[in-house]
Formats: C-alpha cells, sequence, structure tokens
C-alpha cells in the first residue's frame, strides 16, 4: 500500500470595529486581519509480509506562513516542519501472543516569529525585569532524531498489556527518554478495565498559542529562560454493559490526571497590565473525572449524556495554588438523536452545560469609568438542534446553534478606547453571537 496526498489552505480572517473598513478610515479605529497560507504533503506506506510480520512509515512536510496585525500590532510567522516514522512489526511466538512494534522517527521544526507591538501611551516597564516582547524576533530550529520500542501481550483470558519505551535527542534540550504503559482487563462481557500511565514532553511556542492576547494592550515580558515541558499523565477506565428492556446501554467511568514536572506558566494575575511567562515553580496538575452514559431509550431514539469535573490548578509567582483560568469547572452534556424507519427523517437535539470559569485579574480605571470588576464567570447552558431529509444519494437539513440567544454581557473592556492601557479582548468566556440559523445540503457520489 502506498499512500500520497496534498493539501493546501489559503484563508483571511477580519475582526475589529465596523468604522475601520469605512473609506475614509477614522485614525482611531481598531482592526484586525490574518492572513494564513499552508501547503503540506504526506506519503505512508506499507508492506505485509504474512499474518506476523510487516513494515510501514509515514512521512509528512509542511509550509505554513502567516500575516497578521491586531490594532497596531503586527505578528508574523513562517514554520517549515518535516517528519518521518518507520515502524516494524512482528510477534516473538508463533501465537502472536508476544509480539512488539519498533522503529526510527526523525522531526525537524524551524519557527521564525516576528512581533511588533505598539506600546500605549503611558504604559509603565515592569518592575519585575525579564525580556519584553515589544519590537522582537523568536527563532527557534527544532531536530529531534528518535526510537523506540514497544511490547504487547495478547492472549484470551488474559490481561491485555502494552510496555513502550522511547529515547530522542533534542538539539536544544539535549536526551529524554519517555515511557508508557497501558493496560485491559476484561473481567466478563460486560466488566472491561483500563488503566494507563505515561510521560510526555512539549515545546511552548508562546506567540503562536496566544496569539489573541496580541488583540489586547496588555504587554508580554518572560521572566525565564523556558524550559521543556514535561508531565506524568495517569488514567483509569471503566466500562459497564448492561442490557435493559432488551437494549444496551454502555456506562463509562473515567478518571485522569496529569502531574506536571516544569511547565510554561502565563501569567495574567499579577498585573492586569502585563501577561508574565515563566517556568512553573511549585505544583502544576490537572484532575479529570468523566461519566458517561450511551443508551437507546426506544426504537429510534438514542441518547448520550455526560459529565466532566475539571480540577486544572498551578503555582504563580505569588506562591498560591490558583485554578487556571479560563477553564470551565464542570462540563455537561446530553444529546438526543432520532431517525425514522429508514432513515428517511433525523432531529438532533444537544444540550450544553458549561460550568463556572475563574477569570484573570480584572481591568479599572475608577476615574474613566472603564472596569471590569468580574473575576468570576457563571454557569451557562447552550441548546442546538438539527433536522435532516435523507433522499437516496443527498440530504438537506435545518439547524440552529444557541437557541436560548444566550450571550456575554460587555465581553471587551474598554471597547470605546481600544488603543487605550485598559483595552482588552481576551476575557471572552461565552458566546458572543447569539442564535444562528443554517440551511444545508450535501450529496453522496457513489
Amino acid at each position: 500500500m502506498l499512500m500520497f496526498t496534498v493539501n493546501g489552505v489559503y484563508e483571511e480572517r477580519q475582526g475589529g470595529q465596523l468604522s475601520y473598513y469605512e473609506t475614509p478610515q477614522p485614525v482611531d479605529a481598531y482592526g484586525i486581519n490574518i492572513k494564513t497560507k499552508r501547503l503540506e504533503a504526506l506519503l505512508k506506506g506499507g508492506h505485509e509480509f504474512n499474518d506476523v510480520f510487516n513494515v510501514a512509515f509515514k512521512s509528512s512536510a509542511s509550509y505554513h506562513n502567516q500575516v497578521s496585525f491586531f490594532g497596531r500590532n503586527t505578528y508574523n510567522a513562517t514554520e517549515k516542519t518535516a517528519y518521518f516514522n518507520s515502524v516494524f512489526q512482528g510477534a516473538f511466538d508463533d501465537f502472536s501472543y508476544h509480539s512488539f512494534s519498533t522503529g526510527l522517527s526523525f522531526y525537524y521544526d524551524d519557527y521564525v516569529e516576528d512581533l511588533f507591538v505598539n506600546t500605549v501611551e503611558g504604559a509603565e516597564a515592569s518592575t519585575l525585569g525579564g525580556v519584553l516582547l515589544n519590537d522582537t524576533t523568536l527563532t527557534m530550529t527544532e531536530i529531534v532524531p528518535g526510537a523506540y520500542f514497544e511490547y504487547t501481550f495478547n492472549k484470551e483470558n488474559y490481561p491485555i498489556i502494552i510496555a513502550g519505551l522511547r529515547a530522542d535527542y533534542h538539539n536544544n534540550y539535549g536526551f529524554f527518554v519517555t515511557p508508557r504503559f497501558h493496560l485491559r482487563y476484561t473481567l466478563n462481557d460486560d466488566n472491561v478495565f483500563r488503566a494507563s500511565v505515561g510521560k510526555g514532553y512539549r515545546t511552548t511556542h508562546l506567540l503562536s498559542e496566544h496569539t489573541s492576547l496580541l488583540a489586547s494592550s496588555k504587554q508580554l515580558v518572560i521572566l525565564d529562560d523556558l524550559k521543556m515541558e514535561e508531565a506524568w499523565n495517569y488514567g483509569l477506565n471503566y466500562t459497564r454493559y448492561l442490557t435493559l428492556n432488551d437494549r444496551e446501554m454502555t456506562i463509562n467511568l473515567s478518571a485522569y490526571r496529569s502531574h506536571f514536572v516544569n511547565q510554561v506558566i502565563v501569567d495574567m494575575d499579577h498585573d492586569y497590565r502585563y501577561v508574565y511567562f515563566y517556568n512553573l515553580d511549585g505544583r502544576s496538575f490537572s484532575n479529570v473525572l468523566q461519566a458517561e452514559m450511551n443508551y437507546e431509550l426506544f426504537r429510534g431514539l438514542d441518547m448520550v449524556l455526560a459529565f466532566r469535573y475539571q480540577d486544572v490548578k498551578a503555582t504563580e509567582m505569588s506562591g498560591e495554588l490558583l485554578r487556571l483560568p479560563m477553564v470551565n469547572r464542570y462540563k455537561g452534556l446530553l444529546n438526543l438523536s432520532y431517525g425514522t424507519r429508514l432513515d428517511k427523517w433525523r432531529f438532533d437535539y444537544t444540550l450544553q452545560v458549561n460550568g463556572d470559569q475563574r477569570l484573570p485579574v480584572p481591568s479599572y480605571a475608577v476615574d474613566n469609568e472603564i472596569y471590569d470588576f468580574q473575576d468570576e464567570a457563571p454557569a451557562y447552558c447552550i441548546m442546538n438542534a438539527q433536522v435532516t431529509k435523507n433522499f437516496r444519494y443527498w440530504s438537506i437539513y435545518l439547524g440552529a446553534e444557541n437557541l436560548t440567544n444566550y450571550k456575554q454581557d460587555n465581553p471587551i473592556v474598554s471597547p470605546s478606547d481600544p488603543f487605550s492601557e485598559f483595552f482588552d479582548s481576551s476575557r471572552v468566556w461565552g458566546p458572543i453571537t447569539g442564535i444562528k440559523v443554517y440551511l444545508g445540503f450535501r450529496f453522496i457520489l457513489d
């Protein structure tokens, strides 16, 4: 098997004040423009020698270019990436109870980011020092060769075990080893247990990951020589299959934890005028509990019910262990999908519950009556619905999102003066567009 794929994207997004697009253009109008060009090629192939041994490879290359401005802030970036991964799979015995997968990998990434920030009048230098990302060019070239080995034990009536180990050498951060372990135990046809543990590393790219902060008057400051992020991940899962009224019900219970050894902290709490980036000094973790149920209530009507609780905290420079801002404490989901006979009509309804969020330190200026004292975002619900009519080779559908027309009040701080030190459009925690109705159709080519 051999497959080759090429895809490309050209996209332009515009935003800001309507007055920015008027002629003549007002001097103090605020506009946003983001142009993105991306070209990507993928080549992968494989050969199967017999039922046990086979080889495969996957390689890709991409070019990504972004030219953008946010008010008077300019951000341009270019990324060139190449990736190769080879796989050789086989078994240690004739029954394939003990199998393995091994291979080599190579990763190349070249980043060039140019940032020009037009500092607002009256802005003061940070008292904490650090590197101010004002008129800045950030470059990074990553070259990471690696190798891995994975062992699988899979025998009927025994737990399935997958244990893997990979070693990589990073041209900037040196040598590191990444282990992982998975266990799947089927108690019987109705009960399945899963467990996993593994380690992960990640390189951060501050500007590309936080471009939304450029649509504000905040100044970006790096306080440390930033290290690679490093975390341990743990997971437990229990799946239960039930038969109720002659229809199967599936219940999934999951618990996941990420424990950070190092993390790049994005601190928006110390001072509303600055965003500080620095290495973790203390604890940081993410605990997630999730429950999900799938059941056919009656013939043709399927229900999905899910709930997730998230406890995500990190230690900031104040020494406090704080909830991560802009992260919902919990989320809920109810989906009902009904299809008539032969699926000629389909009706879908979704209810999303979004829990409360902690917001970063507020901006305020009493003299100018520009303020936002809100430090918590409330919980809210979103309802979506869609009806679809299916024909033999095509379908037509009508739907609506945010049926209750819920919108965040005053999502932008100081919208009337976007070049002041108080302007901030990064505190958006909920919908801002209200109800949206759409009509569409799709064709199926035989």
